[in-house]
């Protein structure tokens, strides 16, 4: 657990607005590579298409991960929805949750 908690402070990212914070899909990468120890690469520029890019990266690597994924798609994320964002922190936070105590 250690481990984690040191890696998301070294990540550097601060979250003030979960919907906003998240739209661009940078934090979401920056979780995931804490989370699963792999570096995932993403999009720089800031325009709506590359924050459609990073959090198609984000989906596609949670499908690769076997995580199930419901209606969830990455328009939802980039326009903020709430109710389909706090669906996929928590579907993040339920995988990794069992993951990390099969661990130790």
């Amino acid at each position: 657990m250690h481990h984690i908690f040191l890696s998301i402070f070294q990540a550097n990212t601060q979250v003030n607005d979960l919907f906003v914070d998240l739209q661009d899909g940078r934090n979401l990468i920056s979780l995931l590579e804490v989370l699963s120890g792999e570096h995932l690469h993403r999009e720089k520029g800031s325009m709506r298409f590359h924050m459609l890019q990073n959090v198609e990266l984000v989906l596609n690597f949670l499908r690769y991960k076997k995580i199930k994924l419901v209606n969830i798609r990455p328009e939802d994320i980039v326009d903020g929805n709430p109710k389909l964002t706090l669906g996929l922190i928590w579907t993040i936070i339920l995988h990794f949750q069992v993951t990390i105590f099969m661990d130790i």
